[in-house]
Order: structure tokens, then sequence, then C-alpha cells
């Protein structure tokens, strides 16, 4: 049985699997926690975000993942995260695109960049998931347990506008 979690970004995740294991049957489930990022929970989440408008009418994006940061598994465990990214271009008329985004890896940072027009921002969305999955090739593959990152682009390009004003 797999499970989709709502997870607010004041919201302790680690209380939120606490509970989880403590009330969930002895079945095995694969739960997925929806973390709704903000500019404020950034940080907390081993996360940083650049936004900047470009003279063309774009809006450039940079994405940090801090690695060390992001869950772990013990050395020994026959476990790792899987991440995949994720970015919905919506407009006017609807969604224009999706398209996978691959990072750039460079000192225990994983960083994602993407170029949007001003009048995409509004509506489009980048998502990172990192879900649990085995090491080696073993029966079905992935676990399904992780956390989906999600990002509203419209609340970080209205921060870095404010910020910007004198």
């Amino acid at each position: 049985m797999k499970m989709l979690i709502r997870v607010l970004p004041s919201v302790c995740l680690v209380a939120v699997l606490a509970a989880l294991l403590l009330f969930s049957p002895a079945e095995a489930r694969a739960a997925k926690l929806l973390c709704e990022m903000t500019p404020e929970s950034l940080q907390h989440s081993g996360f940083s975000m650049k936004v900047e408008n470009r003279k063309d009418g774009t809006i450039a994006f940079t994405l940090a993942r801090d690695l060390a940061k992001a869950r772990t598994f013990e050395p020994g465990s026959d476990l790792r995260l899987r991440r995949s990214a994720t970015l919905k271009v919506v407009g006017k008329s609807g969604l224009i695109a999706e398209c996978a985004v691959e990072p750039n890896e460079k000192n225990n940072t994983l960083t994602y960049r993407f170029v949007l027009a001003r009048e995409c921002v509004a509506a489009s969305q980048f998502t990172l998931a990192e879900i649990e999955d085995y090491k080696e090739e073993v029966g079905e593959g992935y676990l399904g347990g992780g956390t989906l990152f999600e990002f509203r682009l419209a609340h970080f390009a209205a921060q870095a506008a404010r910020l910007k004003k004198p």
C-alpha cells in the first residue's frame, strides 16, 4: 500500500516519520512525504535558491541541494536514495512542457539550473523526488518511500523581486 503525506514546511519530518512507524500496522507501507518548499524553509531542508531577472525577459533559477543535509542510510545498508527532478512549465493556455532536469554535482552539492519566460513563472513548479531504492536490482526495484520536494516558482521569484526593491 502506498501513502502520500503532505507536510507543511514548519512540521518536523522526523516527527512525522516517527508517528508513521508507531501507528502503522505490521503491513509494509511505502510512505511518500510531500514537502511544499518556501523561501523560508529552504535552508532547514538543505536547499538554497538563486533567482535572477534577466534583461531578455526571462527568469533564471538555480537550486542547490546540500547532500550533507539529505537523508542517508547506514554504510552497510542495502538502500540508497534515487533522485529525479521534474520541471512543469505552465503558461496562460495551460501546461506547455514537462521535462526532467539533470543536476551538476560538485563538492557534495547538486545544482539544478533552468530558465523560464516571465509569464510562465506564476503557475510553474519544480519537483525533486528523493525515493528509497535498493542499491542492487532486487525483486520489483523501487521501495517507493521517500520525499517529494515541491517548489512553486512564483514564491521564489516574488521574494527575489521584494529583496531587490530599494
